[in-house]
């Protein structure tokens, strides 16, 4: 296995919902801002993500990015739209957690931070060597480097790796783009001896006053990406195409149909064992009320390192919070490099499956796809 019980059992706890297949952390911004420091304080391994639109979309086409979220230990929802989706299939989630208001909020903490910088241009990096040598604040100054053009390989030579570790941060703040920012993690996560590794975009443009944040009132609804596009005219053709995209997963949920949920309460699973495998039929409806079943059954089979198949041929309703749990199961069986099959499911648990995101990210996971009832 490629992690220890505690870290199984962490996440299991976690409490994580799924928004389109990717995992999210209910969290508020001071509860984040929490966990990372007892993260940097236990030097527990943790990637941050926090996902906004474009990471959303990106997601749907690139399974290696889409990995790279599924991977991370901590999620948190970056974008008042995603909120707002959040909330309309379900999800209990109460604010978002927007990367660059996260390191403003640390640097104004009292707790110290030791951070590097990687990525960005010389001139940023130095107003940001400036900016907090000087100055008495959250963030301390570790470092930074900027790498210049190249491949993520080329991006990860063991002279940056070096220079990074030798500075001993708490937290490595990535600003290369998204898409390669997130391989990079990825590719240098256990490299790094830093507990805290993130991506977080424009953050340094933001912490240097290279960029001004939209005023607060225009973040409040939801309209922070027109006053990008007023700063920065460059971005309109991104932001038209998450928006494409974004309108299409918004269409695609409103299609999709909804199901009452039966009080009964029954056992949510049953577990065979044989010839080195483990089939674990779900009983028919798997809610809020089964999680902690659920959870259990999950980390004691994942604990096993075999074959596991989710037989869903009793399933009739299932809830977002189940998602959140399946997620991690599909996240460990991948670090335990067995195989996990969700098989016999009807058409309609297919088709909310699959329009929650699930079955791309057992594919980013290299796990095979949904199966129907015969």
């Amino acid at each position: 296995m490629n992690y220890d019980d505690n870290a199984l059992q962490h996440d299991f706890n976690r409490d994580i919902w799924c928004l389109h297949g990717l995992p999210i952390d209910n969290l508020t911004l001071e509860e984040t801002i929490e966990t990372i420091h007892k993260r940097i304080e236990s030097k527990t391994k943790t990637v941050l993500t926090t996902i906004n639109i474009n990471l959303l979309i990106l997601s749907l086409s690139d399974q290696q990015f889409r990995k790279s979220i599924l991977l991370s230990e901590l999620c948190s929802i970056d974008g008042v739209p995603l909120l707002w989706l959040a909330q309309r299939i379900g999800l209990p989630l109460v604010e978002v957690v927007q990367g660059s208001t996260l390191a403003e909020k640390i640097n104004q903490g009292r707790h110290s931070v030791s951070m590097y910088f990687f990525g960005g241009e010389k001139a940023t990096l130095d107003k940001l060597k400036e900016k907090f040598s000087q100055t008495q604040s959250g963030i301390n100054y570790a470092g930074a480097k900027d790498p210049g053009f190249g491949s993520v390989k080329e991006q990860s030579r063991p002279k940056n790796i070096d220079d990074i570790n030798d500075s001993k941060p708490d937290f490595v703040l990535v600003a290369l783009g998204a898409n390669k920012g997130q391989k990079w993690i990825m590719e240098n996560k256990y490299k790094i001896n830093a507990p805290i590794i993130s991506y977080l975009g424009a953050t340094i443009h933001f912490l240097t006053n290279t960029l001004k944040r939209a005023p607060e009132n225009v973040q409040k609804i939801g309209l922070e990406w027109v006053w990008r596009i007023l700063k920065e005219p460059k971005l309109f053709t991104r932001y038209l195409f998450d928006g494409l995209g974004f309108i299409k997963i918004l269409t695609n949920y409103a299609l999709a149909s909804k199901n009452l949920v039966s009080e009964a309460e029954v056992k949510p699973y049953t577990l065979i064992e044989s010839n080195g495998e483990l089939e674990i039929i779900l009983a028919s409806h798997l809610t809020l009320k089964n999680k902690d079943e659920i959870r259990d059954i999950f980390i004691e089979s994942l604990k096993k390192n075999k074959t596991i198949t989710l037989n869903f041929k009793q399933v009739d309703y299932v809830e977002n919070k189940f998602l959140g749990q399946l997620l991690l199961m599909i996240k460990y069986q991948q670090l335990n490099e067995k195989k996990l099959t969700l098989t016999n499911l009807s058409h309609k648990i297919h088709k909310y499956l699959k329009t929650n995101g699930i079955e791309l990210s057992l594919i980013a996971l290299n796990q095979p796809s949904l199966q129907l009832k015969e």
